[in-house]
C-alpha cells in the first residue's frame, strides 16, 4: 500500500524546491531571475522569514520520496515579510539590478491578497506524479492551514489544466491581471478563490 505523506519543508530539500518550483513558470521566473535561476531560488528558500521560504513550504512524499511541493502563506505573514523578501531580491540581483528589478515591478498586480485571506502560491509535481489525484491531497491541506480564510491562486490564463483542476477543486475566476511584457514575452493571470 502506497505511504503518502505532506510534511513541513527542511532545509534539505532546497534541491527538490528549487526544481519543483520553476516547473510552476519555467519561462517566466528565468525570464526574471535570468540564467542561474535555481541558484536564486535555492537562496531564498534557506533564508528564514521571506515569501519564498522553507518556512511556507511543504512536500508530499509518496513512500519516502519527493514527488510535489506546495507553497503558502495568509496575508499576516505576506505583510510581515514583504520587506524582506525585496531586500533579498535587490540582494540576489545585483548587476541585473535595474533591468531585473522593472521586471519584478510589473508582477504587482501578483499574489494581492487580503486580510482573512491565504495565498496557495505554488503547487508543482514532478511530470511522472501529474494528473493522478495528488493535486487533491495538496488542495485538502491547504484547506485546513487555511483554517476558513478564503484561499486566493494566482494562475497563468494560457496554463489550462491547472485552471481545470483548481474549477474542479472549487475555485472560481475572480479577475485577470493586466497582460505582463517581459522580454518580448507576454503573460497574463487569473486570479481564483474559494
Amino acid at each position: 500500500m502506497a505511504k503518502i505523506l505532506i510534511r513541513k519543508a527542511k532545509l534539505s530539500d532546497v534541491e527538490d524546491f528549487s526544481k519543483l518550483f520553476l516547473f510552476t513558470a519555467p519561462v517566466l521566473f528565468t525570464s526574471l531571475f535570468g540564467s542561474n535561476v535555481n541558484k536564486k531560488l535555492r537562496e531564498f528558500f534557506k533564508r528564514k522569514n521571506n515569501l519564498f521560504s522553507f518556512q511556507h513550504t511543504y512536500f508530499l512524499e509518496l513512500n519516502g520520496k519527493v514527488i510535489g511541493m506546495a507553497l503558502a502563506y495568509d496575508y499576516n505573514q505576506k505583510k510581515k515579510e514583504t520587506l524582506k523578501t525585496s531586500l533579498l531580491l535587490l540582494k540576489y540581483l545585483k548587476g541585473d539590478l535595474c533591468t531585473r528589478f522593472k521586471k519584478l515591478s510589473k508582477l504587482g498586480s501578483l499574489a494581492q491578497i487580503k486580510e482573512n485571506e491565504y495565498y496557495f502560491s505554488h503547487l508543482s509535481f514532478y511530470p511522472e506524479f501529474r494528473n493522478k489525484n495528488f493535486g487533491k491531497k495538496f488542495n485538502d491541506f491547504i484547506e485546513r492551514k487555511a483554517r476558513g480564510k478564503k484561499i486566493v491562486l494566482d494562475t497563468n490564463v494560457n496554463n489550462l489544466k491547472a485552471i481545470k483542476a483548481a474549477k474542479k477543486y472549487g475555485y472560481k475566476i475572480e479577475s485577470k491581471s493586466p497582460v505582463l511584457k517581459i522580454e518580448n514575452k507576454k503573460f497574463q493571470f487569473f486570479k481564483m478563490s474559494k
